[in-house]
């Protein structure tokens, strides 16, 4: 199949180390590896750390950017620009099927499929509109509204990564049969067993992400001081870089007890997390949390133990306590108390780490998930040709 993946949102850098990028690297190269003729269309084609096999071509494609449009108009100007960017690119390579990732104020997927005849899959990450409002500026709302109807109406599929964000789409009213849940996949890297933690060596805990104040680096600082205040043999170790950075440097931890590595290319992210035992995911209470983060399903493929909040899915995604840990969102007296059990009980935390490991190479790997997708564009591309031969007839 000549294939079509579509990116359009201008905050993905392709080959940079987001989790969306990493997110977008692994559906596509895992599209080339099934042998398909795959195009990657983004506004965001820089060079960077990532990489994709050879035979992946790129395009790069005019940006939405509500925020820099002083009218509703000049937002429908660049959707237009975009749209007709995919159309002529998509005719060029004569695609066969379109997959794209939905974007704040993108429907160029959904014009491409309309105005050639193709099957659209759409995969929605985030209620965009929602998280734009709640955490940024949602610049020309009504321009948000009219591409997310555009793009909902003309996806024969629609892929959430979350039962939250299925329920969501829902909530808009589009019809369940055409939204289906794919669950992040865990990394294809093997991950060395652990080894038995002595009972005088420190404890390794660890975060990597991007450093957000909804990614609960307050509750992360706080509970990991408490913890050592009461005794804990551990140190933190953090990978990733962001705005909540000014909580850890006030947050005045031991330094010692801590390293900072800051920003690492994904590959190096994954080392460096293979070397820790505890992981934290220590998210805030969060009204209709529909995050899938990939940082947990990372380190349970590592056999850490993760520690999460229950919000979400994510105490399902730990097996709710068989996996790893689950304690209350924004509570760092929960957190200490949970790592200080942890550094007390080596045998239970190693014990964890490997039924999360076991929990993690159960899930669909990115493979499945890309032949999954793969199917589902087939059967639509045979629907639409059916749907093409009855309105000749």
């Amino acid at each position: 199949m000549r294939l079509l993946y579509l990116s359009g949102d201008p905050g993905i850098p392709v080959l940079g180390e987001k989790g969306a990028s990493i997110h977008v690297r692994a559906l596509a190269s895992c599209f080339a590896e099934l042998g398909h003729e795959l195009t990657l269309a983004s506004p965001r084609l820089e060079p960077g750390s990532g990489r994709l096999p050879a035979n992946v071509r790129l395009a790069e494609i005019p940006a939405v950017r509500p925020v820099e449009c002083a009218t509703h108009e000049d937002v429908q100007e660049q959707v237009a620009r975009q749209s007709q960017a995919v159309i002529e690119l998509a005719r060029r390579e004569r695609v066969q099927a379109i997959y794209e990732r939905y974007s704040l104020t993108g429907c160029a997927g959904a014009r491409a499929a309309t105005a050639l005849g193709l099957p659209l899959a759409l995969e929605v990450n985030a209620p965009l509109r929602e998280e734009e409002r709640r955490f940024r500026r949602l610049a020309h709302e009504s321009a948000a509204i009219a591409a997310e109807q555009e793009a909902f109406a003309a996806a024969g599929r629609i892929f959430a990564v979350s039962s939250t964000l299925a329920a969501w789409l829902s909530s808009l009213g589009v019809e369940p049969e055409r939204v289906e849940v794919m669950e992040n996949a865990p990394p294809a890297r093997t991950f060395a067993p652990k080894p038995a933690l002595a009972s005088d060596e420190q404890i390794v805990v660890g975060f990597a992400g991007g450093l957000k104040p909804w990614h609960g680096i307050e509750t992360l600082a706080l509970g990991f001081e408490r913890a050592l205040e009461r005794g804990a043999r551990m140190r933190l170790e953090i990978v990733g870089r962001g705005p909540a950075e000014v909580i850890l440097d006030q947050a005045g931890l031991p330094l010692e007890r801590v390293t900072r590595r800051g920003h690492l290319p994904h590959d190096e992210a994954l080392a460096a997390l293979e070397a820790w035992d505890v992981g934290l995911a220590p998210y805030p209470v969060f009204e209709g949390f529909y995050f899938s983060p990939l940082k947990l399903v990372e380190y349970m493929a590592a056999g850490l133990c993760p520690v999460v909040s229950d919000v979400g899915e994510l105490a399902q995604t730990v097996e709710h306590g068989r996996a790893g840990v689950v304690v209350r969102p924004g509570d760092a007296d929960a957190l200490a108390a949970a790592l200080l059990a942890l550094d007390r009980d080596r045998v239970r935390l190693r014990a964890l780490g490997e039924r999360a490991r076991a929990a993690a190479l159960r899930r669909p790997s990115w493979r499945h998930n890309a032949a999954h997708v793969l199917e589902t564009l087939a059967h639509l591309r045979a629907t639409v040709s059916a749907g093409v031969l009855d309105r000749e007839a």
